[in-house]
């Protein structure tokens, strides 16, 4: 468990691990006016190369530096478009962690301790990583629409059918170029890729190659892009889909760089009939959060303004819901009226979901409060399922498209940004460890 959860730790962030301390403060790079110390990147190299069992060499460093650079462009980024994280996100985060290791709950800063790792540390570099998610969510998966027609052929052909769907886990090495690259900066990244693969080919680990010459956001996982559904893949993939297991591709081309493709494995899995037609509801929602911390009068306060918010709403008409919502919910999806969508209602919250039996499309409930606030919900719909519908299944569908789309998107959209920053890449070369 110790050595599954450090793993763990460790692939989300190599600079968690306790390091001898240092005194180097070499600027290795200046990323829109902020320095990127070599003492940084030494800390990350050192506890990178142990775990790929290697001495920290000039490529590693320059593949922890490059990394850092991209984590400062996109922490940038997520700051220029006001995304938060939670400190409620951030404890189910945690939670989830626990959850995952088999721990009980309220014991990871202990068994972090243990392995000498700071909590506090910790904590704040997943803080970072979630952040990096939303915004990625935000900038990259948001943008991909898949057109309804696609989805309901893909149902017809597989999942209203057979019931199959084929899948292929893939890992990549990726080399970006910059926009309108010169001949030579072309030839230059084919040919480095073509070495990588010849490596590989020779009995590399591919995995291990991808975490040390990679510039794509999946290389802390070893370039592992996961399970991608052979028929969402998008064309850059779908010959790759098609070799064998083990199989290294040719380089390919896209107009973000280069990628080496790995097959680690296809697999055919049989889609289950579900069973009985179950109800979802389409609901609005306005909530208010009380602090964990809070004090009697406050939590008071907050109740009456919420109860006096219920009263006023009561009667209220959709559109006169929803512009409420925007103006005072602390919800998500304020900004869109406090509009939750469909959700099932077996899978709700049961204050919830007790409070949404009792109305009627058009009803607004009273105050109902959970451990993420105090809501005011409106029900703008029911409807029963058929679990095999293509309504039930367009989610799990659409996910499959979506998620193979960011695949090929994501290192477009990184080095846009490294093309509108600047960038001052100083190297952290000749600098060691003071031992």
């Amino acid at each position: 468990m110790r050595r599954h959860l450090f793993a763990l730790i460790a692939a989300a962030s190599p600079s968690l691990a306790a390091a001898a301390p240092v005194l180097v403060d070499k600027i290795g790079a200046v990323v829109n006016g902020h320095p990127i110390v070599c003492s940084e990147v030494l800390a990350e190299a050192q506890t990178l190369a142990r775990e790929l069992g290697q001495a920290v060499d000039e490529d590693l460093l320059a593949r922890v530096l490059d990394a850092k650079i991209v984590e400062d462009l996109e922490l940038e980024e997520a700051k220029r478009l006001h995304l938060e994280v939670s400190e409620e996100e951030l404890e189910r985060a945690l939670a989830n962690i626990e959850e995952r290791n088999g721990l009980a709950p309220g014991t990871l800063p202990e068994v972090l301790k243990a392995q000498g790792i700071s909590f506090a540390r910790y904590r704040e570099r997943l803080k970072k990583r979630l952040l990096i998610a939303k915004l990625i969510n935000a900038a990259v998966r948001a943008q991909v629409k898949v057109p309804e027609e696609v989805l309901r052929e893909a149902y017809q052909k597989r999942w209203a059918r057979g019931r199959t769907l084929h899948e292929v886990r893939l890992r990549q090495i990726f080399l970006p170029l910059p926009p309108n690259p010169s001949p030579q900066a072309v030839q230059a990244a084919r040919r480095k890729l073509e070495a990588l693969r010849a490596r590989a080919l020779q009995g590399e680990d591919f995995a291990k190659l991808a975490r040390l010459y990679s510039q794509s956001p999946d290389r802390d996982q070893g370039g592992d892009l996961g399970w991608i559904a052979a028929e969402a893949a998008p064309p850059l993939l779908r010959k790759v889909a098609q070799l064998a297991d083990g199989a290294i591709s040719e380089p390919v081309r896209s107009p973000a760089g280069f990628h080496l493709f790995q097959v680690v494995a296809h697999r055919t899995r049989t889609i289950a009939r579900a069973g009985k037609a179950y109800e979802e509801v389409h609901l609005r929602q306005i909530l208010l959060r009380v602090p964990r911390d809070a004090s009697a009068a406050l939590r008071a306060r907050v109740r009456a303004q919420a109860e006096r918010l219920a009263r006023e709403l009561a009667h209220a008409d959709d559109e006169a819901f929803a512009r409420r919502a925007k103006e005072i919910s602390q919800g998500p999806n304020a900004d869109k009226g406090g509009d939750l969508g469909w959700l099932r209602t077996d899978q709700m919250l049961p204050a919830l979901a007790r409070a949404v039996a009792k109305l009627a499309p058009g009803q607004t409930s009273g105050v109902v409060a959970s451990p993420f606030g105090l809501h005011i919900l409106r029900l703008v719909a029911r409807r029963r399922v058929d679990p095999n519908s293509f309504e039930a299944m367009r989610g799990q569908i659409e996910q499959a498209f979506v998620n193979a789309a960011v695949q090929e998107r994501l290192p477009a959209w990184i080095a846009d940004l490294k093309a509108r920053a600047r960038i001052e890449k100083k190297g952290c070369r000749g600098v060691q460890w003071p031992f």
